[in-house]
Formats: structure tokens, C-alpha cells, sequence
């Protein structure tokens, strides 16, 4: 049919949208399949943050047993970021793990907020994978695992050796 033609030649565009608190994120691309989640800070967020055991009771079943290892730390990677980030939220909201609901202080420990951060990269990375993917939270989630990768590092500068030029010996004349 001419509908199905039309169809058939339309451009393609692929876009995904995520929010969280005051963050919003938008990906598009032409081509390739997107697929975006965004996790705001404890400070930007209304409310405590939820309890880690609470996480684990409700998610059991999402994460795989390497990710739940990097969750509760038991990976090195990463753990001195994680640490750093929930400090500098405490900071600023005056508390370990940031500002609750009209700024009380949260009654969350820091090394169960450093926890609840890495559980919910792990689900954000999940979350935007089925987004892209176009399966929503039908996908069992643990057929995918992910993992904190270092960056790449620049490479090194190479040291430049000084050049030495080889002496040159002056030519000997040879007796006649």
C-alpha cells in the first residue's frame, strides 16, 4: 500500500528522555538505538534516601551476583569516588548522606549511602539498556550484567631521548 511505502521511507530518529529531582537528560541519535536514566544526587533529591537492606529485599532479583558484589564494595574500583561523592552531598547538606525532606539530616549511615549510590548506578544503567532496547521492565533484568570500567588513560608522553649525533673521526692520511 502507498501507506506502507511512505512508512517504509520515513527518516528514522531515535530519542530517549529520563528525569530524576532537577535533572533532566535527552538522547537522540539518527542511527543507533538510545536509551538514557539519570540518578540525581541525595542533596537534590525531596525525601531520605531509601535504606540499602530495603533495596536489596525489593531488587534481589535484578542485579546479578557480580554486580551486587560491586554494590556492597567487595570490588576495589571505583570505592574511593563513590566515598568522596557522598561526602561532598553531606557537606553541603550538612549531614553524612544529605538532606532529607525539609533538611533534617538523614538517619542513613555514609557507608549505607556509599552502598544505595552504587545500587542505583547499577539500576540506571539497567534501566536505560531495556529503554533502548525498546523492552521496558518486561527484560529480565539479570540476562544483562555491567561493571565499573576504569577511563582510558592518555597514553604517557613518550621521554625524548636527546639525539646524539655519532663523532665523526677526522680522516687520517695515510703515509705516500
Amino acid at each position: 500500500s502507498a501507506a506502507a511505502r511512505a512508512a517504509y521511507g520515513a527518516p528514522n530518529f531515535n530519542f530517549n528522555v529520563a528525569h530524576d529531582a532537577c535533572l533532566v537528560v535527552l538522547a537522540a541519535d539518527a542511527a543507533l538505538l538510545v536509551g538514557v536514566d539519570v540518578c540525581s544526587p541525595f542533596r537534590l533529591r525531596a525525601g531520605a534516601p531509601a535504606e540499602y537492606a530495603g533495596l536489596v529485599s525489593a531488587f534481589e532479583g535484578v542485579l546479578t551476583a557480580d554486580e551486587w558484589a560491586a554494590v556492597r564494595g567487595e570490588e576495589a574500583e571505583g570505592d574511593a569516588d563513590d566515598a568522596a561523592a557522598v561526602s561532598a552531598a553531606g557537606a553541603a547538606a550538612g549531614d553524612a548522606t544529605g538532606a532529607a525532606a525539609g533538611g533534617e539530616a538523614s538517619a542513613l549511615p555514609a557507608a549505607e549511602a556509599v552502598c544505595v549510590t552504587r545500587f542505583r548506578r547499577q539500576w540506571s544503567r539497567k534501566e536505560a539498556y531495556v529503554k533502548a532496547r525498546g523492552d521496558g521492565l518486561g527484560f529480565a533484568l539479570r540476562r544483562v550484567e555491567f561493571c565499573d570500567c576504569p577511563p582510558p588513560r592518555p597514553p604517557e608522553p613518550e621521554q625524548q631521548q636527546p639525539q646524539t649525533q655519532p663523532q665523526q673521526q677526522p680522516e687520517q692520511q695515510q703515509p705516500q
